[in-house]
């Protein structure tokens, strides 16, 4: 940067010198000019003044002075931007474009001042760029050694910009879709590009999908979903889609872009997450949206297509998938939705290391999560069916506690024995399924009888070149949540419990009901007592009435050192028409409780016919 002193007359020449300062680097120019701008009142401007609108290279364009600037290292300067209106409006512009700023003497264009050249990429994250630099207060008012003016004179200047365009290469174009990917610490393997033709643009009305192309060694595809609605694109993995071990975490950006220009692409800014690719989820989409990319009449920008072809594009990043990935996928199985008390969980892994000398049946070591103790119950060869490996998950706690009950949700998986992007889970994402699982003295082993064919734990991924078991190896595991049972908006989450200990038997339910009775000082019992009578609706034969029938010391010598507790029907009691013949069939839960805390109850079952 510098001082020019040239005369008056050759204010074509000073143009020409800033013009030959900007290098082309072998890029193709598209468009170039000069603009001046005119200030008469210089000691009058506020802190931040605008220029008038002025068009160069068929882009809108307003320069930005700044008097005043708020950080303490550039307020001796007065800075200058360059932004561009077009993308700042909403259009969908990518600039390339290098400049010079200066600024001179109202009535002597040979006391100049310029900048250096500045180049600057702008798309709709940046719109505007400049120099917090330009020129310090002092000089603007200084005399030059060449010549005995200052650049403000009578409270006058000119400031000016040369602006040059380029046509934009493909590597701006793809650095500028690679950048709106973060990594967020997550360890990068691969990534890549592909592109897909899309021909007779205006005919396509059903969803269209491109080739299959191979991009960190898996297979993928695009789908365009039809353009009546909502238009959005997905990326599907094919590996994941046709392979229930393959996992794999990456972020993508799809892309829509002019065929025959870089200059005009478009993608959605929305931040995009870790997309975890399995079997049962194998794609994942990206928005199109009509209000930035569609006129009114629901016809694509014309900036996109050329002869109406467009190029639909996605870059993928891939990350390793380690531990945590492992781990973050398997939540999505053991999510809990709404609230519950003291959520805690844990993971187990059981290593197998000679898979062919197992027996036909097998224990883990026995494990505690949540302060209950597990252990896992491996049948190699199956427990029905030969051509499966069964699974399951026993708690082991003191099985003499009656009043021991466990609420979770739990996954189990087999993996690869080196690799965590590898593995199987037979189970249901939490969304499709928010049921709980209840562990007690009656239902204290959950599995799979056919948690995975045996077939499936030798056979090689093709890409991947590997399968679940190597070499007789191995990983076991399992994820488990447990929650407690609280009051409030799940206090009768233990009635969900109680409920499914009985078997229907595929037998048609007529009605059934709760009833609890409230006992407030236990001491002073006597040796026999009743509950209120009750009864529930039933649907088609009026009802029954019940009561508790209750013996704190036990009913009888033989059961002294037990709380007796019985079901009575009053039905022929209370109900005159009742018929001495009729008969009830009737499956019920005798329970008693904490008062205060609902997970503290023992229960016992019994059949009335």
């Amino acid at each position: 940067m510098g001082f020019l002193s040239l005369d008056k007359k050759k204010r074509k020449e000073v143009i020409n010198k800033i013009e030959s300062l900007i290098q082309n680097e072998g890029l193709e120019i598209l468009n170039e000019g000069y603009y001046e701008w005119k200030i008469k009142n210089w000691k009058q401007l506020s802190d931040k003044k605008c220029s008038p609108e002025f068009t160069i290279g068929n882009y809108n364009w307003e320069l930005q002075l700044n008097l005043n600037n708020s950080f303490d290292d550039n307020k001796e300067y007065i800075s200058l931007n360059l932004k561009n209106l077009n993308i700042y409006k909403g259009e969908l512009f990518h600039i390339f474009t290098k400049y010079i700023f200066c600024i001179r003497n109202y009535y002597d264009p040979s006391c100049i001042y310029y900048g250096d050249v500045l180049s600057n990429y702008y798309n709709k994250s940046q719109y505007s760029f400049g120099n917090q630099h330009f020129m310090k207060k002092s000089e603007l008012y200084g005399k030059s050694n060449n010549f005995d003016k200052s650049i403000i004179e009578n409270d006058r200047c000119i400031i000016g910009v040369y602006v040059r365009t380029y046509k934009l290469e493909k590597e701006y174009c793809y650095n500028e879709i690679k950048s709106h990917l973060d990594n967020e610490n997550f360890d990068v393997l691969s990534e890549g590009i592909f592109e897909w033709k899309v021909k007779n643009w205006n005919q396509i009305l059903n969803d269209e999908f491109s080739p299959k192309f191979t991009i960190c060694n898996h297979e993928w595809m695009l789908k365009l979903h039809n353009r009546s609605t909502e238009p959005y694109i997905s990326l599907i993995n094919v590996d994941a889609e046709n392979d229930i071990s393959v996992h794999i975490g990456a972020k993508f950006v799809t892309y829509i872009r002019n065929d025959d220009s870089y200059d005009y692409f478009y993608y959605n800014h929305e931040n995009k997450h870790m997309n975890y690719f399995n079997n049962e989820k194998n794609s994942y989409n990206q928005k199109i949206y009509k209000s930035e990319l569609f006129n009114v009449g629901g016809n694509l920008n014309p900036l996109f297509i050329e002869n109406n072809t467009i190029v639909i594009g996605v870059f993928i990043r891939t990350y390793k998938y380690d531990k945590e990935q492992c781990m973050n996928e398997l939540n999505q199985f053991i999510k809990y939705y709404g609230y519950y008390g003291e959520l805690n969980e844990g993971f187990y892994e059981w290593k197998i290391e000679n898979w062919n000398q197992l027996a036909d049946k097998e224990y883990s070591p026995e494990f505690i999560i949540n302060n209950h103790k597990w252990r896992l119950e491996l049948y190699p060869n199956g427990t029905d069916d030969k051509n499966y490996v069964s699974l399951y998950l026993k708690c082991i706690d003191d099985e003499n506690d009656p009043t021991n009950h466990i609420c979770i949700k739990k996954v189990l998986y087999i993996r690869n024995y080196n690799d965590y992007s590898y593995f199987y889970c037979n189970g249901v994402l939490a969304y499709k399924n928010q049921s709980m699982l209840y562990y007690n003295k009656k239902n204290n082993i959950t599995g799979y009888s056919q948690f995975i064919k045996k077939s499936s734990l030798f056979s090689k991924n093709e890409n991947l070149n590997k399968s679940l078991v190597e070499n007789g190896k191995c990983i076991i595991g399992v994820y488990l949540r447990t929650s407690n049972y609280i009051r409030g908006i799940h206090m009768y989450q233990y009635k969900d419990e109680i409920k499914e200990l009985i078997n229907d038997e595929n037998r048609n339910v007529e009605s059934e009901g709760f009833y609890e009775w409230q006992i407030d000082h236990w001491d002073n019992l006597d040796k026999e007592e009743f509950s209120s009578k009750f009864y529930f609706k039933k649907i088609t034969f009026g009802r029954h009435t019940w009561m508790l029938q209750l013996f704190p010391e036990g009913n009888g010598e033989a059961n002294k050192d037990y709380v007796s507790l019985y079901l009575k029907n009053l039905s022929n009691v209370e109900n005159p028409n009742y018929s001495s013949t009729s008969h009830i069939c009737a499956k019920a839960i005798l329970y008693i409780r904490n008062y205060d805390n609902t997970s503290c109850f023992a229960f016992e079952e019994f059949i009335i016919i």
